[in-house]
C-alpha cells in the first residue's frame, strides 16, 4: 500500500488516535472466506472463492487499478459508453481490495450456486463424519 502512495511505513510519523486497542476486548470471528481452507473439497477453491463482481456506477477514478495488488483490474467503457471495471479472475486473490477503496461502492460479491452447492455438501459431509466418529467411540 505505501509503494502506491496509500499509507506511511514510518513509525515516528504515525500518529496514533483515540483509545488503546487493549482497552476493547472483542471475540474475533473468522472471515467467511477462511472457512473454505477447512473444507475437505480444497482442490475446489476457486470455485468456493467469492470474488469481488463490478455492480455499477464507476465513475473512472481508477481507485480499482491503482489499488488492487495484483493489478488485475482494467477499465473498459461499456456497450452504454459508460466506464465498467473488468477484473481477471485468473489473477484475483479474493483480497477484496476493489470493495473497499471504491468511493462510489460499485462493487459487490459475485454469488455461485454450484459455490452453495458444495459449501452445503461438504457441511453434510462433516456431520456425519462426525456423527461416525461419535458411534464409534461412544458406542463400543
Amino acid at each position: 500500500a505505501h509503494e502506491q502512495g496509500l499509507g506511511e511505513i514510518d513509525i515516528e510519523k504515525i500518529t496514533i488516535l483515540g483509545e488503546q486497542i487493549i482497552d476493547h476486548k472483542r471475540k474475533f470471528k473468522f472471515p467467511k472466506s477462511a472457512r473454505i481452507a477447512f473444507l475437505p473439497f480444497q482442490r475446489f477453491s476457486k470455485i468456493l472463492q467469492r470474488y469481488p463482481k463490478y455492480k455499477s456506477g464507476c465513475i473512472n477514478c481508477q481507485s480499482c487499478v491503482k489499488g488492487c495488488p495484483e493489478q488485475v483490474i482494467t477499465i473498459i467503457t461499456n456497450k452504454k459508453g459508460e466506464p465498467q471495471p473488468r477484473i481477471n479472475l485468473k489473477g484475483c486473490i479474493a483480497c477484496y481490495t476493489c470493495i473497499e477503496i471504491c468511493p462510489e461502492a460499485c462493487y459487490g460479491y459475485e454469488s455461485r450456486t454450484l459455490r452453495r452447492v458444495i459449501l452445503v455438501f461438504s457441511a453434510l459431509l462433516v456431520v456425519v463424519a462426525a456423527l461416525i466418529t461419535f458411534l464409534v467411540l461412544f458406542l463400543r
